[in-house]
């Protein structure tokens, strides 16, 4: 197969990482191209497994795609709209897009109440002319409305076998991301400073807008901050819970991250948290997104032995959210749309 990713950059966030890894699974038996608007610290990465082109001129795109019968895969509201332009114009009659996020509750989160309801609106339409639109998750099928093809993210094994943690008498616990409004950190943070924590220890990984306000608030002894790092993996492994208290999520691979690595897991009560905790059988924290509740489970983290709740996510991870079994469901639809 002939197979086109337009993505908005090559920065290292959720939709291009799970970009990077349909493309290193499928570069064997495959020809691959990658069109980005913007480079970013992923391309060399990209350029160990299939072809990249940094442009924005719409000719030169139609250009190198000129096979009717290529797949082209996008992500993101530009992408996606250029992805409908080339459908309607017949360079490609293949086109999918991955919708990574719950549409209108996102755009409004990020650009306000009537700007945000806009975009939400022109990119539904824009969707529409895609003839496979596919949800990153079932709960986000269920918000969008906009076609019944779901495909659950999928992440890299990172799994340490050896893995020691540095106090077993202690509880660490781990937050992966970006720290913005969105991501709505403040909330756990307050809940984890509100009282001494003798046996808990919280990692911050990650940084964004509102990092340096966060850092100087909330860094102690238990919290720390380690800004964005190369490598978050040695610490998730020493870890026992991925914590999130986010406002919105499509299917966040940060939390599949945690899984991976055999970590349970603390979430706010949005739609793909409660998704990911049904799925879990519920061996892991699903609270209301406030302090009191966070405070709550912290307090009950005390004296609590986790080993079972890890085991069975780790499980979860292997038989849902591998990197595998994303690529597996991903290519049957590309087989199935030639059928």
């Amino acid at each position: 197969m002939k197979l086109v990713y337009i993505v908005p950059s090559l920065d290292n966030v959720g939709p291009t990482n799970v970009v990077l890894a349909l493309v290193k699974q499928l570069s064997n038996n495959n020809e691959i191209t990658i069109i980005s608007f913007r480079s970013g610290i992923l391309e060399n990465k990209f350029n160990e497994y299939c072809n990249i082109y940094i442009t924005k001129n719409i000719f030169k795109i139609f250009g190198i795609i000129s096979d009717k019968k290529a797949i082209v895969h996008s992500h993101g509201f530009f992408p996606d709209l250029l992805n409908a332009i080339i459908r309607i114009s017949r360079i490609s009659n293949n086109n999918f897009s991955t919708i990574h996020n719950f549409i209108k509750l996102d755009y409004i989160l990020l650009k306000g109440k009537y700007l945000g309801s806009f975009y939400a609106i022109i990119h539904k339409i824009i969707l529409k002319m895609i003839k496979y639109p596919i949800n990153c998750s079932k709960s986000a099928m269920m918000f969008n409305k906009i076609s019944n093809y779901y495909i659950y993210n999928g992440v890299d094994d990172h799994y340490d076998l050896a893995k020691n943690k540095p106090d077993d008498n202690k509880i660490n616990l781990v937050y992966l991301g970006v720290l913005n409004k969105r991501k709505n950190p403040h909330v756990f943070l307050e809940a984890f400073k509100k009282r001494e924590r003798k046996n808990l220890i919280l990692y911050v990984v990650g940084n964004g807008e509102e990092y340096s306000t966060l850092k100087s608030n909330y860094e102690s002894d238990n919290i720390r901050f380690t800004g964005k790092i190369e490598n978050p993996f040695s610490i998730i492994n020493k870890c026992d819970f991925v914590i999130s208290s986010s406002l919105a999520e499509g299917f966040p691979l940060a939390i599949l991250e945690g899984l991976s690595c055999g970590l349970s897991y603390i979430l706010s009560n949005i739609p793909p948290h409660i998704e990911i905790h049904e799925l879990a059988n519920h061996n892991g924290f699903l609270i209301e997104n406030n302090p009191s509740c966070f405070d709550d489970v912290f307090t009950l983290l005390e004296k609590y032995n986790p080993y079972e709740f890890k085991k069975n996510c780790r499980v979860l991870y292997l038989e849902k959210f591998t990197t595998e079994k994303m690529v597996e469901e991903y290519t049957n639809l590309y087989i199935s749309s030639f059928q």
